[in-house]
């Protein structure tokens, strides 16, 4: 059976935040419907690139202040030699905190200027 990992670290002016429990990239839409005299035409359009994270708030230090994140880097590292990484990262929504049994967490949306798959 095959063993699967993944890190998410989101780095900002040389802080390094690993207090998460998921991720979730958002769509790419690449070409748009373009409606024609007598026929459909297609266009591309530029990416948008986003990416969720639930973040866990530990409980030994003050949680972090993602409103603070300007140009940031969020990388995902798939832990088999492949990793993907966020460039220009800002924070779009901060969402409702979750309290749960064994930890309380929040998802955090961020949009990127640029994605990297290495």
């Amino acid at each position: 059976m095959s063993e699967y990992v993944s890190q998410i670290v989101l780095d900002v002016d040389g802080q390094s935040i690993t207090d998460f429990e998921e991720a979730s990239e958002g769509e790419i839409e690449l070409h748009k419907k373009v409606e024609l005299m007598n026929k459909t035409g297609f266009c591309k359009v530029t990416p948008r690139h986003g990416v969720k994270v639930n973040y866990v708030i530990p409980k030994d230090v003050t949680e972090f202040d993602f409103a603070s994140v300007e140009n940031g880097r969020l990388t995902i590292d798939r832990q088999n030699g492949t990793r993907i990484t966020y460039t220009g990262v800002y924070p779009l929504k901060i969402g409702e905190t979750k309290y749960g049994k064994e930890e309380a967490k929040k998802e955090i949306e961020f949009g990127a200027e640029d994605r990297i798959e290495e």
